[in-house]
């Protein structure tokens, strides 16, 4: 029991915390995809 309380980054954490890590940098890279396919919507808009 001394083990799992002193290893707080343990394998199963580890692997929390990357998935987590992962889910926001995707989250983040579609949101900056939606936002430049919006401002270059916009662009061909007033280019017409």
């Amino acid at each position: 029991m001394s083990k799992l309380s002193t290893g707080r980054m343990g394998p199963t954490t580890a692997r929390i915390a990357a998935g987590a890590r992962i889910d926001e940098a995707i989250a983040l890279v579609c949101s900056a995809l939606v936002l430049a396919l919006l401002a270059l919507a916009i662009r061909i808009a007033l280019s017409w």
